[in-house]
């Protein structure tokens, strides 16, 4: 029984303020920290009104966290848990207390193309953008989640009635937190319990802000008393999946007897670049045939990652190929796929536009294909373009639009009459923006990156669903996709896929899965220089393979292996 464990038992009797719970994978951290706060709930003097508040990274996290929940807690207890990513935590405090510095009553979720055109131009300070967006055009990208938060936590008001809310905050994945999440922990926590839970080994997010110094900061700050559980694993008795990882994140060899079943049993040369596809296949092949072995009432969780989410997406072209020594083409999604939805939004101002010829409509059209057409560097595009982020002297005759400026406005203007729902509305924008690409390349180039016919197809759908005259069903069309955009992005968890995916390794984070297979180019290095270093290469290999529970592999070119893996090959 878990009680029976020491280690486990001190964390959840603990009775510090601030304290760390660190360990290897698998260890039941996440357990722990629900039966402490259990234990909290129930014995620590809480209000009925009263919450534990834990906080994690990814909604996957949330998920397992729920689900955890459910099998070990009591039912008394079980509603009485907020849980949240970071995001979604912000984006209720956002939208509940933002009134108090400012913010409008509603907001939505914009990406980041359409905020560079909103922002380009515009004389506010770069402290300044977060409030901009949302008081010019109700929007918010996730860049400015945390610059808000602050700002709202300033208030001692809020963080006392916070505290009342939230006595009890858990954190998890605590060594992968920012400077900003650090100190929104921190203002939170004043006047409330905090229990950590972190794996220093797996800090795979330095790109993001994590710092090696995170839980020392944490101690020293907060005079955190620090809990290590238990070595042995629980998630799986496979040690040798346990026992490779750990040799690779620790950069040691092992026995010779270690090192020759490492190389039969995980490693794979794929030989040359035109062998990936029956690599991967065969890889895919093994694993199930494997699984089929167990007898298990369920399908197979897979994960075949890479590095780079260019390469997690050339997993799935490869596995589609239906030529080679393997012709079949393997079924295979991509796990949370990075995409811009400001198409989606273009769209939907171009709609409007159309339909009422309403200015704002048309100068916000503008100017994300302004954001579109321009360089990473907004400030370096050319006239014409910049002339994109300025419609309103465009309109007046100030400005003359020129080049690939008036191939988009002179579509723009075109007139568009008789529309008899919002369907066609969709349509014809959708009509008029691939005109605007096959007359500008390089809004096409981006069109395609972008995915636009998958924008396209989902705003057709949703406007299917809209009922009324035209002006009703583009109102309900705006509805429904800023719906779906927070629900999917924002508030809710994600149900594991009990199928094959390709995904960036990063992303395998906090999720578990029956196998998982890693692809390598040729001298893959794991890491990003100059701000990486080999351990953060060695880290996420760790993090990736401990996500397997029966098998893994580590698919490579012999001609030019990883330098992490040459050692045992």
């Amino acid at each position: 029984m878990i009680h029976e464990i020491p280690e486990q038992q001190k964390v959840i009797n603990c009775c510090e303020t601030s304290f760390l719970v660190t360990s290897r994978p698998g260890r039941g951290k996440t357990t722990v920290a629900l039966l402490y706060a259990q234990r909290q709930l129930k014995e620590g003097g809480l209000l009925p009104s009263q919450k534990v508040l834990f906080l994690t990274f990814s909604r996957n996290g949330v998920y397992q966290i729920a689900t955890t929940k459910s099998k070990l807690l009591d039912k008394s207890v079980q509603e009485r848990l907020h849980i949240a990513t970071y995001h979604s935590f912000m984006w209720w405090l956002l939208n509940n207390f933002g009134r108090y510095i400012g913010l409008p009553s509603v907001l939505e979720l914009i990406w980041q193309t359409k905020a560079d055109g909103i922002v380009h131009g515009s004389s506010c300070d770069l402290s300044d953008i977060p409030k901009h967006l949302a008081c010019h055009c109700g929007g918010i990208t996730y860049k400015c989640f945390a610059p808000l938060t602050l700002n709202l936590l300033s208030s001692t008001a809020i963080r006392h009635c916070l505290a009342s809310l939230f006595p009890v905050i858990v954190v998890d994945e605590f060594q992968d937190t920012d400077d900003e999440q650090w100190e929104i922990i921190k203002l939170l926590s004043e006047k409330t319990k905090l229990c950590c839970l972190a794996d220093p080994d797996q800090m795979i997010h330095r790109f993001r802000g994590a710092r090696d110094d995170r839980l020392f900061q944490f101690s020293s700050e907060k005079s955190a008393k620090e809990y290590k559980l238990q070595q042995k694993c629980l998630r799986t008795d496979d040690y040798d999946i346990l026992n490779f990882a750990e040799a690779i994140l620790d950069g040691q060899l092992g026995t010779e007897e270690q090192r020759v079943r490492w190389r039969s049993r995980f490693l794979r040369d794929y030989r040359g670049s035109k062998a990936v596809s029956f690599w991967l296949k065969s890889t895919l092949t093994d694993f199930y045939k494997d699984f089929n072995k167990k007898k298990l009432s369920r399908p197979p969780s897979i994960a075949l990652a890479a590095y780079s989410n260019q390469n997690a997406l050339a997993i799935k072209e490869e596995l589609q190929k239906t030529t080679g020594r393997i012709p079949n083409a393997f079924n295979c999604s991509v796990l949370e796929s990075e995409k811009d939805e400001s198409i989606e939004d273009l769209l939907l101002h171009m709609s409007s536009w159309f339909l009422n010829r309403n200015e704002q409509d048309f100068c916000l059209s503008s100017k994300i294909i302004g954001a579109l057409l321009a360089p990473r560097d907004l400030s370096k595009a050319s006239t014409p373009i910049k002339s994109l982020f300025f419609p309103e002297k465009i309109i007046s005759g100030e400005v003359a639009a020129k080049k690939s400026a008036k191939h988009v406005t002179d579509l723009l203007e075109s007139n568009f009459s008789g529309a008899k729902n919002a369907i066609e509305l969709v349509q014809y924008s959708s009509a008029t923006l691939k005109a605007m690409g096959s007359r500008i390349a390089t809004l096409q180039t981006k069109f395609d990156s972008m995915l636009l016919d998958d924008s396209i197809s989902n705003l057709k759908t949703l406007a299917c669903q809209c009922e009324g005259n035209i002006e009703h069903q583009l109102i309900q069309l705006k509805s429904r996709v800023k719906n779906q955009r927070i629900r999917s992005c924002v508030l809710d968890y994600i149900t594991p896929k009990r199928a094959t995916i390709a995904t960036s390794m990063h992303k395998l984070k906090g999720k578990e899965f029956d196998y998982v297979a890693i692809y390598s180019i040729p001298n893959d290095q794991f890491y990003s220089s100059p701000e990486e270093s080999d351990l953060d290469g060695r880290r996420l290999l760790y993090v990736s393979l401990t996500r397997a529970r029966f098998d893994a592999r580590i698919l490579y070119m012999g001609t030019a292996p990883p330098t992490l893996i040459s050692p045992y090959l």
